[in-house]
């Protein structure tokens, strides 16, 4: 089963013509829309309307290991770096208010880019006074992944957004929206049947050696509970994507260990980021 969120009804709209989805009761200002394998909330704005309509759309089924959970909507980015109308994949979120930092799992091969998204309680615009941490703001991301998170596992959550401006939405239409949206359904839904062909019970990512690096990096950094575990997911997700051994993570398992904090962070900050941009 596929289960959608999106902010707005314009957002939603390219899906519901393209598979036929019918209305169904839901409750409040929710609309909800379904077939016989998806299911598509249509959450409003904001963060926690996100994690209501999340918890509201996945609390009402029984979760599969086989389902995917995607979150689709425009976004502003800080700069021309994307192109107005272009499909971003989510490889982080950042809660801005929190600075809580979610990483889903990327396992699959596509051909879109990468970058990171912080989701803000309120509109950000060029008036706006604040240091953007990521490549591109919203206000639903974040509560979508924390609430689709208490459902499923990080390799079946995919967040997808899509440039409608550059930190000036006021000029933005609903059906400027729903055309951004429909011109990029082919690659969502190439998206969809790339998760679907690696969601079944994970094969083994890591050989032996690759095992002994990851082990090694773990002693050597004294890494964290979350931080091990966030690197096995950044370096699983590099793998899968590239298609390349990790022998470029071998030196970093024969460094000596680490003396301070700040040193750890330093040089396990590096290898994230060559995780996720090379």
């Amino acid at each position: 089963m596929l289960y959608i969120t999106t902010a707005l009804y314009a957002e939603a709209r390219p899906f519901i013509e393209k598979f036929s989805l019918k209305k169904k009761n839901a409750i409040s200002n929710l609309q909800y829309f379904s077939n016989d394998d998806i299911n598509l909330i249509v959450t409003g704005t904001g963060l926690m309307s996100a994690v209501m309509g999340t918890t509201y759309l996945l609390s009402s089924h029984s979760i599969q290991s086989h389902d995917m959970m995607f979150n689709i909507g425009i976004c502003g980015a800080k700069s021309s770096h994307f192109t107005i109308g272009e499909a971003v994949i989510c490889n982080k979120i950042v809660h801005h208010d929190t600075k809580r930092a979610f990483y889903p799992d990327i396992l699959f091969q596509h051909a879109l880019q990468e970058g990171s998204l912080e989701s803000f309680s309120h509109i950000v615009d060029l008036q706006t006074d604040l240091h953007l941490e990521s490549d591109m703001v919203d206000m639903e991301g974040a509560g979508w992944y924390y609430a689709s998170s208490q459902f499923m596992s990080p390799h079946q959550l995919v967040c997808i957004k899509v440039i409608s401006d550059y930190l000036d939405a006021s000029h933005i239409t609903s059906d400027q929206v729903t055309t951004w949206i429909d011109n990029q359904l082919p690659a969502i839904i190439h998206v969809q049947a790339a998760l679907s062909t690696i969601i079944q019970p994970k094969k083994e990512i890591f050989n032996e050696e690759e095992k002994r690096w990851l082990d090694n990096i773990k002693t050597q950094l004294r890494l964290t509970v979350t931080q091990y575990h966030k690197l096995n997911q950044l370096t699983m997700q590099y793998k899968i994507r590239t298609k390349q051994p990790l022998e470029w993570i071998a030196p970093y398992a024969t460094m000596p260990i680490v003396s301070t904090k700040q040193e750890r962070k330093e040089i396990f900050e590096q290898i994230c980021k060559q995780c996720l941009y090379t």
